[in-house]
Order: structure tokens, then sequence, then C-alpha cells
């Protein structure tokens, strides 16, 4: 089964909010393209979906702040909010539902780092 691709960024433009399509960066400026038009978007914003879903089935997109419940990593150290992001070769560096420990929790999204900076405790 493969991921469908797309992404999401901030609209440049009024009102402020997320507009969901493909990304192009054309003339120094920054687009996303979607069957109703091109937008332009605020350059940083964009993120690619993950292919993956949290616990009320909201798409999981790079940049998203997600809560467990409570996970441990390797060295035993408690994460609670962590942004999602992607490693240099395209993965994701953050499998959080996937510990050694075999403790599964599986994460919401409670807000994203371009509108919530405040609520990371960990970033990894």
């Amino acid at each position: 089964m493969s991921r469908e691709i797309k992404f999401r960024a901030r609209n440049a433009e009024l009102p402020p909010c997320w507009i969901y399509g493909y990304f192009v960066n054309a003339n120094d400026c920054c687009y996303m393209v979607n069957d109703t038009g091109r937008f332009k978007v605020v350059a940083g914003t964009e993120c690619q979906f993950t292919g993956l879903h949290d616990r009320n089935g909201r798409e999981i997109y790079e940049g998203d702040i997600v809560r467990t419940l409570i996970c441990f990593g390797p060295a035993g150290e408690e994460y609670r909010n962590i942004a999602v992001k992607y490693d240099n070769l395209g993965q994701i560096s953050i499998q959080l539902w996937v510990f050694n420990d075999k403790r599964v929790h599986w994460p919401e999204v409670i807000g994203n780092i371009h509108e919530h900076p405040h609520m990371l405790e960990e970033v990894h």
C-alpha cells in the first residue's frame, strides 16, 4: 500500500488558514496547488503528510505536535508532547508508538510547531 503524497502550508493571504494540496516553489514564491486553484503560502510552513493518522483519525503532518499518554524512550526517558519530523532520508524520525518495551500509546495531534511552539516539551 502506498502513501498519499500531499502537503499543507499556511495561507499567505487572509484568512490565515491551512491550504492542502501540492507544494510548488516558483519565482522565489511558495504556492499550494489543489482542485480549487493556486494559493500563495508562507515559506517554511510547508508540511508533508506522513501517511499516518492519530487516534481520532486526523491526518498527521510533519511539524504536528502529538501527545501520548506516556511513552518511554530506549534510555528510559519519558516523552509527552513531541514534534513529528522527517530525517534526512525522508523517514519519520519519531516512532512514538513502537518503542522496544512494546508499550503502544497511539498519539493524538494537539497542535503544530507553527502555531503552538510553546506546547513542545521535547523535540528529537
